[in-house]
């Protein structure tokens, strides 16, 4: 998480940001991407969206990373691309130099990256959530910028053009069936889970982008 506590002011603010994306999986972060604020629906597709999750700590030093799946190195590339934007965007301050200490400190694979020229930020591209209650759900990605708020940035999923991976279900079907879960169920898991602990589905972002 960031340095400084926010305040319920802020923390209303970022809800209401994000009021328009209610029915998709978005996902309001900050410079560091410190996770500020979810829909309902985004927590349910990966534990990396959950607020006060940090994605590029959740992508390097958690203990859930899954270095040996076959999607993790361009998942955690396109965040190392994602948080570099940020740095090469903004000044540096004390949460970003340390937060970069800490992961280039106790990470090899995020030294190599960062140092990695060709690890650039992709505002759009595949993403693919795995474990999910419903299965497997395939998405688009979008980055978006914030108006107002030039240190904050949303992701937002929707459906993909292609259903390969899907075995034919729509994704804003096996979404909806998610959040419905989400109402009926709180937070335990969802209806017809196979993982009586509520585990939350692991997030991957493919490295075949498709731009826009």
């Amino acid at each position: 998480m960031g340095e400084r506590s926010h305040d319920r002011s802020e923390t209303a603010e970022w809800e209401r940001l994000l009021d328009a994306w209610r029915p998709l999986p978005a996902v309001l972060f900050d410079r560091h991407l410190d996770v500020l604020a979810a829909t309902d629906v985004a927590p349910r597709l990966s534990e990396a969206f959950s607020v006060g999750e940090n994605l590029a700590r959740f992508a390097f030093l958690s203990p859930k990373r899954q270095f040996e799946h076959p999607r993790w190195r361009s998942a955690a590339s396109a965040t190392v691309a994602l948080l570099r934007g940020f740095v090469d965007e903004h000044d540096e301050d004390r949460a970003s130099r340390r937060l970069l200490g800490e992961l280039a400190t106790a990470s090899r694979d995020f030294s190599e990256m960062w140092a990695d020229p060709e690890t650039r930020t992709r505002m759009t591209g595949p993403i693919v959530f795995e474990g999910t209650a419903v299965g497997t759900v395939a998405c688009t990605y979008n980055i978006l910028g914030m108006s107002g708020q030039d240190e904050c940035a949303l992701l937002v999923a929707r459906q993909a053009a292609r259903l390969g991976a899907l075995g034919g279900q729509r994704a804003a079907e096996l979404v909806w069936r998610l959040s419905y879960a989400k109402t009926r169920r709180g937070d335990g898991p969802c209806a017809g889970s196979d993982d009586s602990r509520g585990r939350h589905a692991r997030v991957c972002m493919c490295v075949r982008y498709t731009l826009s």
